[in-house]
């Protein structure tokens, strides 16, 4: 409770009917700290979950009018402050389908969760560095064609905010696509056990043995 009050209030909450306001903001800030390197699905429901939950219920007391969601869910645009009509840009002008809308819907909530991270609220003040930070910071724990997708559908946010004015600077070459060689993944050297395994398998005891 005291880090879902230090954080709405941090975001400009100023009265308690507001508080509802910033549940899954709050909610995409926990995991983006606490569950960036657990991969399962599972771990990281539970910290949604833990976030999620006391604060509702705490709000259902504080606030007579309060429901909440009966299903956990998060935000359908988490940037809907700054760039309300991108999911309509994407339908209307770009005649994506709607699986390929929620691959874009997947990958900016991965982003704003960085954003909540590093403390950034206005996305007029993005910089290069942080969007560098954000490729650095996601692509380790996926592969290497969802990184590249999660740029591509980057490029694209980036393109549409200077286009809407939020941004001044068109930001998406900084957004560099991830590169592959054919032969990246062979090893590029022997790990020390298998050297000792190879070495305990000759015989030294024989004139051949010592020769290899």
């Amino acid at each position: 409770m005291v880090a879902f009050g230090e954080f709405a209030k941090s975001h400009g909450a100023t009265e308690v009917v507001q508080l509802p306001d910033y549940v899954e903001p709050f909610v995409l800030a926990r995991v983006a700290m606490h569950g960036r390197r657990k991969s399962a699905a599972r771990a990281r429901q539970k910290i949604v979950e833990c976030a999620r939950n006391p604060v509702r219920q705490m709000l259902r007391l504080a606030l007579p009018d309060y429901v909440g969601l009966g299903r956990s869910q998060k935000p359908g645009n988490p940037f809907e402050l700054q760039a309300p009509g991108f999911f309509a840009y994407l339908t209307e002008e770009k005649g994506l389908r709607p699986r390929s809308i929620e691959k874009y819907r997947h990958y900016l909530h991965q982003f704003a969760g960085y954003l909540a991270r590093i403390g950034l609220n206005d996305l007029a003040y993005l910089s290069a560095n942080m969007l560098s930070g954000f490729i650095a910071d996601y692509g380790p724990g996926v592969a290497w064609p969802t990184l590249r997708n999660a740029c591509g559908n980057m490029r694209v946010f980036l393109r549409y905010l200077h286009r809407e004015g939020v941004l001044a600077k068109d930001l998406s070459a900084v957004v560099e696509f991830p590169q592959s060689y054919r032969l990246s993944g062979i090893p590029r050297s022997i790990p020390w056990d298998q050297v000792e395994r190879v070495l305990m398998l000759v015989d030294r005891r024989s004139v051949g043995g010592k020769r290899d």
